[in-house]
């Protein structure tokens, strides 16, 4: 047996044209957790204005920020292996594009061209319907836009964030813990909260409830929550959105404290790595349980 810690929150319905408010939908998510016999650790709201500043989304999502953010791709550290994957994919090379002008960090490119994070969006969506979005590497997912006549680079993600900054949207953040026994990782994901694809997921996930009640055009963006990947994302987000964190709350805290590794020490260690090899680590501790995670912890030097 082990317990599971996640970090579920609700994502923005402000710019939807259904009844649901922020209330009803915790409401909703708080209750169907409840009849699952998952513990509610930590529950608060958090404003749009909050997260705006204090930069909480582009931390938590930093993955797929960075690229859109950062002032120049050189300092992205993409690899040699998928400057030639893209080569490959898109019959061109990664020098050429730059030089061009044709491929950029998506903020330079609303920036050139005085696009909208919505146009982006749009553009994204119809590409990502037509298999035309391809994934670089961990963090990096490039589309050709014929529209922009540009590539673009993470194109959900500036939307996003704007969506959870917008001075309407309020957030639900829970921190959730349940015993492996009765419900494994994977199926966490996939039975408890569904698949990413609201429109996919299973008719008795919460997901899949949630889009039977409010049917959205864009079911795998407005999937209604976020829930954690893993264990030892899970932990890294609460260092995200809570200033502090006792280890002692989080199973991935105990184990760390028992090596002499601080919340703080641990934090400063995430912000260090190289954006590829974080998220590598993630999607290597995906869906596993908590106690299934730490013989691949162990060699890393966390200090």
């Amino acid at each position: 047996m082990a317990i599971n810690q996640a970090v579920i929150f609700t994502k923005p319905i402000y710019h939807l044209s259904h009844a649901l408010t922020p209330d009803a939908l915790y409401e909703q998510v708080e209750s169907f957790l409840s009849e699952r016999r998952f513990y509610v650790r930590t529950h608060r709201c958090v404003t749009g204005v909050e997260l705006a500043a204090g930069g909480i989304m582009d931390q938590h999502y930093v993955v797929y920020s960075k690229a859109v953010r950062v002032a120049a791709l050189e300092d992205l550290q993409v690899s040699d292996e998928a400057k030639e994957r893209f080569g490959n994919r898109f019959e061109t090379t990664w020098h050429d594009e730059v030089a061009q002008g044709r491929l950029m960090s998506t903020d330079q490119l609303m920036k050139q061209r005085s696009l909208s994070a919505t146009s982006v969006l749009d553009e994204w969506e119809k590409n990502l319907a037509a298999g035309k979005a391809f994934k670089v590497q961990a963090g990096l997912i490039v589309t050709f836009v014929e529209a922009f006549n540009s590539f673009v680079i993470n194109g959900f993600y500036p939307a996003m964030a704007e969506r959870f900054n917008h001075a309407d949207n309020v957030m639900h953040y829970l921190v959730v813990e349940f015993d492996s026994n009765d419900c494994s990782w994977r199926s966490f994901r996939q039975d408890v909260l569904g698949v990413t694809n609201a429109a996919k997921a299973s008719s008795s996930s919460l997901r899949g409830q949630l889009f039977a009640d409010y049917p959205v055009e864009l079911p795998g963006s407005d999937n209604f929550v976020h829930g954690s990947a893993g264990p030892l994302e899970g932990f890294a987000e609460r260092l995200v959105h809570e200033e502090e964190v006792g280890l002692a709350t989080s199973p991935i805290g105990v184990y760390l404290q028992r090596r002499g590794v601080s919340a703080v020490t641990f934090r400063a260690w995430c912000a260090r790595q190289p954006i590829v090899e974080l998220a590598s680590l993630f999607d290597l501790t995906e869906e596993k349980n908590s106690n299934e995670i730490l013989s691949i912890l162990d060699p890393i030097d966390f200090r």
